[in-house]
């Protein structure tokens, strides 16, 4: 049996938990009952209220270069928890303290919409802004991707193509992972095709071996319907 060494023991909210590893924002901790969950350090600052205020949220999500169309199915009426919405807040903690999450799929299946709510909810909450990049533009073409700052906390690269040139995937990876080093940031990742299959394509074994241990654990197959098919449906 293994043994684990901890860090100390700490008392939040009335219980006690066993640290295993301290973040800035989050900690790695083991409950009374021997689960492993992620806490807010005892001293973190106490959040905000949550932002209800629709035309601030708008903002924040233009100026988070989100998409309209997402923008306003996000919020123009209630959002139907899909499987793969499920799947990111069942790992919020884990991406919130410096995991990355790669959502794959057929078209249409919902893995941009899961990606955008989950910023949604991030800026709702803590009222800091993400950084949107849709790959097959232009604007990506152009290094648009770079403009992202680091204080924002969450980044979502939609739509991930095999077809990018390796020393362009590259550039892009040791961007992202000099950025977002923090534990406190992460990256959202939307492709047609498998971590596996992309990983191919990125030559430098150094970087791949970073790149997996961000993802792992945090990769999804996406299935379903095609929602661009329903009546008001983004994907």
């Amino acid at each position: 049996m293994k043994v684990m060494n901890f860090l100390g023991e700490v008392e939040v909210g009335g219980k006690k938990y066993k640290v295993i590893s301290k973040a800035e924002a989050w900690w790695h901790v083991v409950d009374q009952e021997g689960k492993d969950r992620w806490i807010r350090p005892p001293d973190y600052p106490v959040l905000p209220e949550e932002i209800r205020d629709t035309a601030q949220l708008r903002k924040m999500l233009i100026d988070s270069a989100v998409p309209e169309l997402y923008i306003e199915e996000i919020l123009s009426k209630p959002v139907k928890k899909t499987q793969a919405i499920e799947f990111l807040f069942q790992r919020k903690d884990k991406l919130l303290s410096g995991k990355w999450a790669y959502l794959y799929g057929p078209p249409g299946v919902g893995k941009t919409f899961a990606c955008v709510y989950f910023l949604y909810r991030y800026i709702r909450k803590y009222g800091r802004l993400g950084h949107f990049v849709f790959c097959p533009s232009h604007d990506f073409k152009a290094g648009a991707w770079k403009e992202a700052k680091e204080q924002v906390d969450i980044f979502i690269l939609d739509d991930l193509l095999l077809e990018i040139p390796s020393w362009q995937l590259q550039e892009i990876v040791v961007f992202l992972l000099d950025t977002y080093t923090k534990p406190s940031k992460t990256v959202l990742i939307t492709s047609n095709v498998s971590f596996k299959e992309l990983a191919r394509n990125l030559k430098d074994e150094r970087l791949l071996s970073r790149l997996i241990q961000k993802v792992r654990g945090c990769e999804m197959k996406v299935e379903g319907k095609d929602m661009r098919v329903a009546k008001g449906g983004v994907s």
